[in-house]
């Protein structure tokens, strides 16, 4: 996730050559890493966890037994 996040999210934000451009006002400014608004690669560790978080929560209760 972490890859791709970095090389997509990196591509279309770089101050270069910006494809996505966001309103400064709305933003903290801070980018980290390559140029990505630390805003949106936040945003995209939470969907993923939101994401997990759920798998777990929907999972049939008596696939948490040990295995023998």
């Amino acid at each position: 996730m972490v890859a791709f996040q970095v090389i997509v999210d990196g591509w279309l934000t770089k101050l270069s050559a910006p494809i996505v451009i966001y309103n400064e006002q709305h933003s903290s400014g801070v980018r980290f890493p390559w140029d990505i608004p630390v805003e949106d690669f936040l945003f995209g560790w939470a969907m993923v966890t939101a994401v997990l978080l759920m798998w777990e929560k929907q999972r049939p209760k008596d696939q948490d037994q040990q295995w023998p």
